[in-house]
């Protein structure tokens, strides 16, 4: 818009003249006017009345008083007669000049200085230079602020623009974490039931291997030459050594078809506990992948040990130790999915790092649980694995870092989102090489905490 044609700019320009001042057409409408020319006059003036209703005129034919002033922006002099409300009048001097010339959109407007004394020429020239001028300036200034409002507007589009996506990036990064999360405990369920699979392969091979070394067809023959030697006994003596020699081969072979039959239960036995094994593995997978976001009451100490069960076969076939210490009773609240897939990350990670390591013996997993100072419960897991060097340590839980060539660096970054989201924070410690690592996993009791990660 331009301030040339705003009322309000008018307005605000009479005010800041000292001295008596208005803004008119030609035909002396007023379009603004001081408190000085107002008291001057000694009539209420407003906006919209006709200054020309006061001034005396010689003869019907005279030019409107203000058309003498079209002539130049600069002021010049003129003479005004005018009648005030109580009928007295007075002459006056005024000075004027073309404030905004006459467009095609627009009439010429007029400035008017009033006084009862003659001023000199120079200085009202001057001050309507200045007030020009300051028009000008409002005009630019007018100008700069409308550019920088739609570089405002626009700057807000693209910020809300870059905001939308940021917002849909965090969505997928966070949907990808929670896949990652999933696939890892689908993973260490496939691992696990895989293992114990191969124990069943195995008990089924003794099985099998049991029965074909029996000696039901033996003993059977057995007894038909016992019969046989009997029969014969009625006509003819029997040496009572080949009756002896088979009655010992007999209970020989009842013996050993015992213990055969003893190794056949025990391998059954071990097969169906490993089948109970597998289908607690399933079971508890699949009741904890289908309540993404939901909070339970949970024993801290019992959601360990069933995600424990995920990794019995693997940790005792590569004879890493779980030694637990439980210390923490109460119950919590919380995203039971979102804490098994990082005590799941977690778990899986000090397996790794123990087979890393170049140690031969002593491995071995220790788990803590106990109340930390802020009223959050910890979850503690040491490992003798192969440690973490100082390098490390700077991007442990950056996205896509990770330090496996089959690795896809979601593992402690999910971790640590979630443990904010848990309302607690996850710490990582190590000396280095070969020493081993501590990670500490602080959840709330109840939601609504906040958290942070360290290292």
């Amino acid at each position: 818009m331009n301030v040339l044609n705003d009322v309000r700019f008018y307005q605000r320009l009479v005010g800041l003249v000292q001295g008596a001042c208005c803004i008119v057409d030609p035909e002396g409408v007023i379009f603004a006017i001081n408190r000085e020319a107002v008291r001057l006059l000694g009539v209420p003036f407003k906006k919209g009345d006709r200054f020309s209703d006061i001034v005396v005129v010689k003869n019907a034919q005279s030019p409107p008083p203000f058309t003498v002033f079209l002539s130049s922006s600069s002021l010049i002099p003129s003479s005004l007669t005018i009648r005030s409300e109580n009928g007295e009048v007075r002459s006056l001097s005024c000075r004027g000049g073309v404030l905004r010339p006459a467009s095609n959109d627009s009439g010429a407007l007029l400035m008017v200085h009033i006084e009862e004394k003659a001023e000199s020429v120079e200085k009202f020239t001057a001050l309507n230079r200045k007030i020009v001028e300051l028009a000008d300036q409002i005009q630019l200034r007018k100008i700069a602020e409308d550019k920088l409002t739609l570089l405002n507007k626009d700057l807000e589009a693209k910020v809300q623009q870059r905001t939308a996506e940021l917002a849909e990036t965090h969505s997928s990064l966070l949907e990808a974490s929670r896949k990652a999360g999933m696939a890892e405990v689908a993973t260490g369920v496939l691992h696990n039931v895989g293992n114990i699979l191969n124990s069943v392969n195995i008990s089924s091979n003794m099985i099998e291997e049991q029965l074909s070394l029996s000696r039901l067809a033996k003993i059977s023959e057995a007894c038909k030459r016992i019969e046989r030697t009997t029969k014969q006994s009625y006509n003819n003596p029997v040496d009572d050594a080949v009756l002896n020699k088979l009655l010992d081969y007999v209970g020989q072979a009842c013996a050993a078809q015992i213990t055969m039959e003893n190794k056949v239960i025990s391998e059954s036995a071990g097969v169906r506990e490993n089948i109970d094994t597998i289908k607690r593995v399933v079971n508890f997978q699949q009741e904890h992948a289908v309540h993404v976001g939901k909070t339970d009451q949970v024993s801290p100490s019992s959601i360990l040990d069933q995600t424990l069960i995920l990794y019995e076969a693997s940790l005792s076939r590569h004879a890493i130790e779980v030694v637990k210490d439980y210390t923490c009773s109460r119950l919590i609240t919380v995203d039971t999915s979102k804490l098994i897939q990082v005590l799941t990350n977690l778990i899986t990670n000090a397996r790794e790092s123990i087979l890393m390591s170049s140690r031969r013996s002593g491995h071995c997993i220790k788990i803590l649980i106990k109340d930390d100072l802020s009223d959050n419960v910890s979850f503690i897991l040491e490992d003798s694995g192969i440690g973490i060097t100082q390098e490390q340590f700077t991007n442990l839980f950056t996205y896509g870092y990770t330090t496996k060539s089959d690795g896809h660096g979601f593992g402690l970054h999910t971790c640590a989102i979630h443990a904010r989201e848990l309302g607690g924070d996850l710490k990582a410690y190590s000396d280095g090489i070969e020493s081993g690592a501590r990670f500490e996993l602080s959840v709330a009791s109840v939601p609504g905490g906040r958290g942070e990660r360290r290292v």
